[in-house]
C-alpha cells in the first residue's frame, strides 16, 4: 500500500507542477530549468527539475547526523535540517543553488511566518536566483486541471483535508 501511494503523490506532484508552470505562468518557472522539491511528506523530499514528469530524486528529511526530521506536523521546527534536505537534494541533481531557480511545495498547514523564514533561507543561505512557494494541496488539485475542490492528502504523519475555492485554500 505504502508503495502505490508514493507513486500517487510523484504522480501529483509532476502533473502539479507542469500545470503550475503552463497554467499560472510563475515568474520563478519563467526562464529554462528550476529545481522543484516537494517536501508535503515531511519525511521524504522529492526533487526534481521542472522540466521533469516525475521526481528524479527521493531522499530522507533526516541528513547527517541528525536522528528526526526537521519538519513536524507539516511545520518546519529544524531550519539547519531542513537547509540540510534542500541541500542534498540539490547536490543529487547535481546542481548549485546559485544557479537554479527554486520551486519548494510546502504542506497545506504552513502559515506565512514559515514561508517568510523560507524565503529569507532561499535568498540568504542558500542564494538562489528566484524561488517560490506552493500550497500543496493548490497544487494537486491544479494537477487534476481544477481550480475549486476539496484535496486529501495524505502523507506518512499527517492528512489534510483541504477546501479550494478558485485556487486559494
Amino acid at each position: 500500500m505504502k508503495s502505490k501511494r508514493r507513486d500517487f503523490i510523484k504522480a501529483v506532484t509532476a502533473a502539479g507542477v507542469a500545470t503550475l508552470v503552463l497554467g499560472d505562468g510563475v515568474d520563478v518557472l519563467a526562464a529554462g530549468k528550476s529545481v522543484v522539491i516537494d517536501c508535503t511528506d515531511g519525511t521524504i523530499f522529492r526533487g526534481g527539475w521542472s522540466t521533469d514528469k516525475k521526481p528524479r530524486v527521493e531522499i530522507s528529511a533526516i541528513v547527517g547526523l541528525r536522528k528526526t526530521s526537521p519538519m513536524s506536523g507539516g511545520k518546519i521546527s529544524d531550519w539547519a535540517g531542513f537547509e540540510a534536505a534542500i541541500r542534498a537534494v540539490y547536490a543529487k541533481l547535481g546542481a548549485s543553488p546559485t544557479l537554479y531557480p527554486l520551486l519548494l511545495i510546502d504542506p497545506p498547514v504552513a502559515t506565512s511566518i514559515n514561508r517568510a523564514k523560507l524565503t529569507d533561507l532561499a535568498f540568504k543561505k542558500l542564494r538562489v536566483p528566484k524561488f517560490h512557494v506552493a500550497n500543496g494541496a493548490a497544487t494537486a488539485l491544479r494537477a487534476a486541471k481544477r481550480t475549486t475542490g476539496v484535496v486529501c492528502l495524505v502523507t506518512e504523519d499527517q492528512t489534510y483535508v483541504v477546501p479550494i475555492k478558485k485556487g486559494k485554500p
